[in-house]
């Protein structure tokens, strides 16, 4: 009998009384530490705490009201959506009330205190733990709207998919947790990417002096004696080619002058360099402001190298077929390793009709040697 009486009372126990022992020994031994001691999973732990810091203040009232513990973690719940003045209303809209019935209280008390306010919402805050975990990590945490949560989880999209192909261990959460790292210990720069010009160089110099100019990466011309005269140092990138033994144009090596942190690597610069803009025919976004398109998907194989990646603006890289289906058409390479539009299989390649296409490293090259073999 006294067992069963014991567990009687602890059931019935006021809520703010368990909470706030769960916070005396949780500052004294940590969450960890306490969660392995008592069989309590840290989250429902971490819980306790938070229903201590919100209620705290109001400790006397819950205690008079003898609100037990998962009512008043429910409380707790709830009282984010209210002023903390306002908070005293809620603990006696739950008193005498069973836990299936609180939350009914509870929303119906929350609505009639919300209505007709217009209350601005605070400013943002960071909250950072005061002590590491057993592993040396500090428990940080800060809220988000709708809106910026939404707007977070499309960033992070691409990272996370591309990190659980490449471990399928992890879960999602712990794949936004490294893209959040990165986020916050990477240095602040402009919020709009901004790229350093690449200079377009046959290996037969001779060549730039017979055209009088040299092409940058967004199809800018430049005088190559104005740029002897300059200096060269942090300037951005020098991409050189040449025809390989067919008669195809190839890259044959890229040198980097500037480390950028928006810098994706080789394979992707030198696709961009190939034609400039946007590989669909009739699309002019800069090539460089474009995604890398691999021509052959990598969901089936394709490699991610220079020749299997073409440069499509984010609009035309979601309408281009992958090999099963046939709706839009898809971008493939096609005369003297362009990379082109064909509706369906067997059909006509179509080619952008903008000149920059052709003044990328691949026309750059058979230009020079069409001279030479002239």
């Amino acid at each position: 009998m006294t067992d069963a009486f014991l567990a009687f009372a602890a059931a019935h126990t006021p809520g703010i009384a368990i909470v706030d022992a769960c916070a005396r020994h949780a500052s004294k031994l940590g969450i960890d530490k306490l969660s392995a001691d008592t069989g309590i999973p840290p989250l429902e732990i971490r819980a306790h705490l938070e229903a201590h810091k919100q209620l705290s203040p109001h400790r006397e009232l819950a205690a008079t009201l003898g609100i037990p513990l998962d009512t008043l973690l429910l409380v707790s719940t709830w009282s984010k959506r209210v002023l903390p003045d306002d908070i005293p209303v809620l603990l006696r809209a739950v008193e005498n009330t069973t836990y299936t019935e609180a939350e009914d209280h509870l929303r119906a008390a929350t609505r009639e205190l919300n209505r007709g306010k217009n209350r601005t919402r605070p400013r943002g805050s960071v909250a950072v733990a005061k002590r590491p975990d057993y592993w040396g990590r500090r428990r940080v945490s800060f809220y988000l709207t709708d809106a910026e949560h939404a707007d977070m989880k499309a960033n992070a999209g691409a990272y996370i998919a591309a990190a659980r192909e490449k471990d399928p261990t992890l879960s999602y959460g712990q794949a936004l947790h490294m893209w959040l790292l990165r986020q916050l210990t990477t240095p602040v720069s402009e919020a709009r990417k901004t790229y350093k010009p690449v200079l377009l160089m046959p290996v037969d110099s001779s060549l730039t002096w017979e055209r009088g100019y040299l092409v940058t990466a967004d199809g800018v011309r430049v005088d190559p004696v104005e740029l002897l005269k300059a200096q060269l140092d942090d300037t951005g990138w020098a991409l050189q080619t040449a025809l390989d033994a067919t008669g195809t144009a190839q890259a044959i090596t890229v040198a980097r002058i500037q480390n950028t942190r928006f810098s994706t690597g080789e394979h992707r610069m030198i696709a961009a360099l190939d034609t400039l803009v946007c590989s669909w025919p009739g699309c002019h976004h800069i090539a460089m402001d474009c995604q890398a398109h691999h021509i052959h998907p990598a969901a089936q194989g394709g490699e991610t190298s220079w020749e299997n990646l073409a440069p499509l603006c984010k609009k035309h890289n979601g309408m281009n077929d992958d090999l099963r289906t046939v709706r839009n058409g898809r971008i493939i390479r096609g005369n003297g390793g362009y990379p082109g539009h064909q509706r369906r299989p067997g059909d006509p390649v179509r080619y952008s009709a903008n000149d920059l296409l052709t003044a990328g490293w691949r026309g750059l090259t058979y230009d020079a040697y069409a001279r030479a073999s002239t």
